[in-house]
């Protein structure tokens, strides 16, 4: 990026802040209630999709642009420095590089426009610094689908989530290249609907 393009990325990160996301916090958090629409109006200023082409509704900005992101959110309002490494990076940027084409498809423009909440399940208790080492979550096929048994922790946007990855071992012998990754949608009435 040029100096001039972080910048004027730095400055439309501060506006934001400013106008929508400071002004409605205090609200939020005396309601106990999760900041969909801050999430949605900040993919709509495309601070999710920045390593996304246009063709998904990404800007193909690219990492260095996620870094200046990254560090005005964290700067300016840190609550929401976990929005952006779910709904930039590890949920849709990880069904783009390994999705099929009709899971990219159908997944990450909403993902990186935060018209979905997207969550990222791998760390399991115990698990300690080898998340995927220490897997103990397993996947087995039964006939069209798969039945998964384990337990994760600490997953940001469990509990609102539209949809999600977790992971599971479907090959033990593999070690890590035994491990898949699984889309979810979890059985709420919230997400019902929109699926």
């Amino acid at each position: 990026m040029k100096p001039e393009e972080k910048t004027a990325l730095r400055q439309t990160i501060e506006r934001l802040v400013e106008r929508e996301i400071s002004p409605a916090m205090a609200a939020l958090e005396a309601a106990g209630e999760f900041p969909y629409g801050l999430i949605e109006t900040m993919g709509s200023a495309g601070l999710f999709g920045a390593t996304f082409p246009q063709s998904l509704g990404g800007s193909a900005m690219g990492f260095e642009a996620v870094a200046v992101i990254a560090e005005e959110i964290s700067r300016l309002a840190p609550e929401f420095g976990y929005a952006l490494n779910l709904q930039a990076m590890t949920c849709p940027y990880t069904i783009y590089n390994w999705g099929s084409d009709e899971q990219i498809e159908r997944y990450v423009p909403d993902l990186i426009a935060g018209r979905r909440i997207g969550m990222f399940a791998l760390i399991e208790p115990g698990g300690g610094s080898d998340a995927a080492g220490s897997l103990k979550t397993t996947a087995e096929r039964h006939g069209d689908h798969y039945r998964l048994a384990g337990s994760k922790q600490w997953i940001t946007f469990a509990d609102a989530c539209d949809c999600g990855l977790i992971f599971a071992k479907t090959d033990a012998s593999a070690g890590h290249r035994g491990i898949s990754a699984f889309i979810i949608k979890p059985k709420s009435p919230k997400n019902q609907s929109a699926l």
